[in-house]
């Protein structure tokens, strides 16, 4: 009689000896090859492949079943989580690279009997928390953040010159602005002004050179005001026909 081996695990993949003793028969002998393929898990996440721009590089993960994983086997325990990040950051673009992370935590089973993306690569725990970590990326979009902005009113005196506009002078009206973030606003008269230098109302308009935001202005307008002059005549005198002498009108 002989026994043969228990073969379940990947790890039990060999080439085995066997020797059979048979009455009348005698002695036989071989080998035979035994082959345990690891079973693919299939990670129970969603992760948002849009978003807009908040700040922050990390991206939506949705769990959409309890223990996270499908495909185990048997009396096998396994439990994951999982997290995503842009890696380049959180600036708005598109076909932008996430690394989503998945961690698989086995309270019964043995990792290296499953496999999430090639068979060729069965889980390995990590020594120290025996935990499995995998990686695996997508391409996702971030899109620009909404963000409106109220251009205040400006005023100064006439003076021949185009007027300086306050690049300070506005208010957040809706949207939000992240963190330490600047919207980079620069305000101008409007470029299609014939001529910005003489007294009256101006249109006031934004641009804003940070590109993850797209931020609507709302016009201000800035007023150019008369320039108050004195005028002082002082005396002279002269015969009827002779040229006005108006060296004596003063100006202030």
């Amino acid at each position: 009689g002989t026994t043969m081996p228990q073969v379940q695990h990947v790890a039990d993949s060999a080439t085995w000896k066997f020797q059979v003793n048979a009455p009348d028969y005698g002695e036989i002998g071989g080998s035979f090859t035994a082959t345990v393929l690891p079973k693919q898990l299939t990670m129970q996440f969603t992760t948002a492949t849009e978003k807009v721009y908040d700040g922050k590089a990390t991206a939506s993960v949705t769990k959409n079943s309890e223990t996270g994983v499908d495909g185990v086997e048997g009396t096998d325990s396994i439990a994951a989580e999982a997290q995503a990040v842009y890696t380049a950051g959180p600036d708005a673009g598109i076909d932008k690279e996430i690394a989503i992370t998945y961690t698989l935590q086995f309270t019964a089973g043995i990792p290296g009997d499953y496999y999430i993306t090639s068979p060729d690569a069965p889980l390995t725990a990590d020594e120290s928390t025996e935990a499995v970590t995998v990686t695996e990326t997508v391409k996702g979009t971030i899109l620009q953040a909404d963000v409106t902005v109220t251009i205040e009113p400006q005023q100064a005196v006439y003076d021949g010159q185009a007027p300086e506009v306050d690049d300070s002078k506005w208010q957040p009206k809706t949207g939000t602005v992240y963190g330490s973030d600047s919207l980079g606003i620069d305000l101008a008269i409007a470029a299609e002004d014939p001529n910005p230098a003489v007294q009256g109302e101006h249109v006031i308009t934004g641009t804003s050179s940070n590109a993850n935001y797209k931020v609507t202005f709302e016009n201000g307008i800035f007023t150019v005001n008369h320039r108050p002059i004195t005028v002082q005549i002082g005396e002279t005198n002269g015969y009827y026909g002779n040229t006005t002498d108006l060296s004596q009108v003063i100006l202030t």
